[in-house]
Order: structure tokens, then C-alpha cells, then sequence
């Protein structure tokens, strides 16, 4: 005799579909969509991840470009600096990305294990 696999109420027949007493499913868990890493830039294609560090690279030129010609010499807080930089990597990112995939391009890569469309 089987038992459900949320509340171990005992199933009687073979094989049900719900559980009478508490009605979820006892259909077994879909696999996982496994990933490579954890870390976000892992899972992009190459040409996401060119699109990435281009933006970074042009975002932390141009700031600091812009910084050096217009700031006073000085001392100032890191966060001065540093957030524009990252305000203007994030849009120009935001921006590739988004034109990647309008040009139908693949930003994020296929999982090998579980596509075997291709």
C-alpha cells in the first residue's frame, strides 16, 4: 500500500492521481533545470558576455574620462565615482542585451542535459 508523498494519507489503488486528502498531485517531481554555475555570467553565450564587458569597459572609460576632465583636483569618495559607473553599465547592458535579442540572438546558453533538440 502506497502512501501520499505530502501527508502520507494511505493510498488504496495503485496508481491515483490526487491524493484524496489533501488533493496534490502524486505525479513525481519534474527534474530540475540544471544549470552549469550559480553565477549569473556563466550562463550567458559569448556573445552576451562580449556584450557585458563591452558595456563595462566603455562605462568605466567614459566616467572616468568625464571625471578626470571636469573634477577639481582633490580628494573624493569612491562613491562618487563608482556609481555612475555602474548606473551607465547597467543601461548599456540593459541596451546590448536587449538589441542581441531583437537581432535574434541567444543570450542565455542551453542546458546540454536536458535539450537534446539540437
Amino acid at each position: 500500500m502506497e502512501s501520499c508523498r505530502h501527508c502520507d494519507f494511505a493510498l488504496f489503488s495503485g496508481k491515483v492521481a490526487f491524493c484524496p486528502n489533501c488533493r496534490q498531485s502524486q505525479d513525481p517531481d519534474p527534474v530540475p533545470n540544471e544549470r552549469t554555475s550559480d553565477f549569473w555570467l556563466a550562463n550567458l553565450t559569448v556573445a552576451a558576455r562580449l556584450a557585458v564587458a563591452i558595456s563595462f569597459l566603455v562605462s568605466l572609460a567614459g566616467n572616468i574620462a568625464f571625471a578626470m576632465g571636469s573634477l577639481p583636483p582633490g580628494r573624493y569618495p569612491v562613491i562618487m565615482i563608482a556609481v555612475p559607473i555602474a548606473v551607465v553599465f547597467l543601461i548599456l547592458t540593459s541596451l546590448s542585451l536587449c538589441v542581441l535579442r531583437g537581432l535574434g540572438v541567444r543570450i542565455v546558453r542551453r542546458n546540454e542535459s536536458t535539450d537534446r533538440s539540437t
